[in-house]
């Protein structure tokens, strides 16, 4: 079950009177729990993944409307991410050790399938929309061509790894470790900089930049949020 709220001009009265009265609307579209949402790049559908096996792609009128069902994972639908500059292309990361790619104009069947070895923990397109990277639990990382759906370089780890992102270059991969640490690699080289920030003294588990890429937000395994 899905559940959206309906929001007004953003103003700061407005949301505070959605948070005291939330006008939610629940739309069932899945067997079993959603474990992932995501939008596309332009806001216009929401992609969801769950336990029952499947990815779906609702558009957003009035309401969200189920514009295709994706099958083919064997294994929960852990994680989606749509493409950064295309609204028809989107990946998938399942248990059954597998990510797809999909493009939402040819339909319900996936264009590639790329084997990952273990579950995924981490899965996200590069700023130009040219390469997927994807963390899997044996701190193995992987960079994909989102075209051909071919690994085109991997990185294994001799320590825990957990999130990443990009800074708006698109040129360094910032990447959380269980040492507390947040590692900066070149991209798409994955050579080690010389730049290394001691964020936390528990594991470092997520990661983002802030809009602006001004500011990193990041988070550990004790519920400690910081910003550097």
């Amino acid at each position: 079950m899905m559940s959206s709220v309906r929001a007004g001009d953003g103003s700061r009265s407005d949301y505070a009177a959605i948070l005291k009265r939330p006008s939610f609307s629940e739309f069932s579209h899945h067997k079993e729990a959603v474990l992932c949402l995501d939008w596309d790049c332009e806001g216009g559908m929401l992609g969801s993944g769950s336990m029952d096996k499947t990815a779906c792609v609702m558009r957003l009128t009035d309401r969200l409307t189920r514009e295709l069902e994706l099958r083919g994972h064997s294994g929960s639908v852990d994680f989606l991410t749509w493409h950064p500059n295309n609204k028809s292309v989107l990946a998938t990361a399942s248990s059954d050790h597998h990510v797809k790619f999909w493009d939402v104009r040819t339909g319900p069947k996936c264009t590639s399938t790329v084997p990952t070895k273990r579950p995924s923990i981490c899965v996200r397109y590069a700023p130009d929309g040219n390469t997927l990277a994807v963390v899997n639990l044996e701190d193995t990382l992987m960079l994909i061509d989102a075209k051909t759906g071919k690994v085109t370089k991997s990185r294994q780890f001799n320590y825990e790894v957990n999130e990443f992102t990009w800074d708006k270059s698109g040129k360094h991969l910032f990447l959380t470790n269980r040492q507390g640490r947040v590692e900066v690699y070149t991209f798409p080289e994955l050579e080690p900089t010389d730049v290394a920030i001691t964020a936390h003294t528990a594991s470092c588990t997520c990661i983002n930049f802030d809009p602006t890429h001004r500011d990193i937000r990041k988070a550990d395994s004790v519920a400690l949020l910081g910003a550097l």
